[in-house]
């Protein structure tokens, strides 16, 4: 899906989960690796029973043929890897997992005074992004 289609998909996103719940749209919601920024987003959830549409082994043996195609196709110069959504998302989950979450140094730090401020210890799991890793996300 490119031209027109992404774009109409793209603005009927902002529409339903920007403007329709009366929060931020277009330009005024800040990305999520931008820690000194209010996101401004908002949420839009859609259900779908796909029972009633077809048995859900079919949905995922097309759903899996659909990301086969789209891991195939050819990558531009300097890219390694094509990602479906939600796929560098499941990979920070488990390296998360793994190595605790990565904060912004300054919600970290705010964390650890609001840990001290209320005699409580700071959340495990958690630790604050260095200057190298900060310039990563």
């Amino acid at each position: 899906m490119a031209g027109h289609k992404g774009y109409v998909v793209s603005f009927m996103m902002d529409v339903l989960a920007g403007v329709l719940p009366g929060s931020q749209f277009g330009a005024g919601v800040a990305g999520p690796h931008d820690p000194d920024r209010k996101s401004g987003c908002s949420h839009l959830l859609v259900t779908i029973d796909i029972a009633r549409m077809m048995p859900r082994a079919e949905f995922e043996s097309r759903l899996e043929r659909l990301i086969e195609q789209i891991k195939s196709v050819p990558r531009a110069a300097g890219v390694e890897e094509i990602f479906f959504p939600g796929e560098l998302e499941s990979r920070s989950s488990a390296l998360a997992m793994q190595q605790g979450i990565l904060l912004a140094s300054q919600t970290w730090q705010s964390l650890v005074k609001l840990a001290g401020q209320t005699d409580t210890p700071p959340p495990a799991g958690a630790r604050a992004a260095s200057a190298a890793e900060s310039e990563e996300s």
